[in-house]
């Protein structure tokens, strides 16, 4: 069993696994599944060199920041403190524009078949379609009150009258 193979969700009430691919080389399997058979989804991103220079000079003026030459130099503490929050916003922008699917140069595995998406609908719409194959025995309760993971204290109510209804 492969390290990839090996993976799986960090918590047992999780639905599946969406992994973020950032290499530009694809493993050499695209697996269908987590290793606990849960839905694994394969995003690769393209912009990759961009992500890369941007987080580099991030690092290396935080790694300024530190030195020991800036404690005595207030003007040029404060300038590597104003280039580090400038890095920081172009690293989170760069970050944002290569996690989009706006571009179209991100590629995509659903269920270890590779699909094309073109803009973040079609990703929610192609999720969707993901969850109605997996959790295609489940009860349709279109309620948001209901409709939770983990319900409210004052929902609780409303939990317990479905389920004597539904017979539970």
């Amino acid at each position: 069993m492969t390290k990839l193979e090996s993976l799986r969700c960090s918590g047992s009430d999780f639905d599946g696994l969406m992994v973020y691919w950032l290499d530009v080389s694809l493993p050499e399997t695209i697996l269908s599944q987590t290793g606990d058979g849960k839905p694994l989804i394969w995003v690769m991103i393209a912009q990759l060199d961009e992500l890369r220079v941007r987080g580099q000079e991030f690092k290396a003026l935080q790694a300024l920041q530190k030195a020991p030459e800036l404690q005595n130099d207030g003007v040029a503490r404060r300038e590597v403190k104003q280039r580090l929050v400038e890095a920081k916003r172009l690293l989170d922008e760069t970050f944002t524009r290569s996690l989009s699917w706006s571009t179209g140069d991100n590629s995509c595995w659903v269920n270890g078949e590779q699909v094309e998406i073109h803009s973040r609908r079609e990703f929610q719409s192609r999720l969707s379609d993901l969850c109605d194959r997996v959790y295609s025995q489940c009860l349709i309760l279109d309620n948001e009150l209901i409709n939770r993971r983990e319900l409210t204290p004052s929902k609780n109510f409303v939990q317990m009258d479905l389920e004597q209804f539904i017979g539970v």
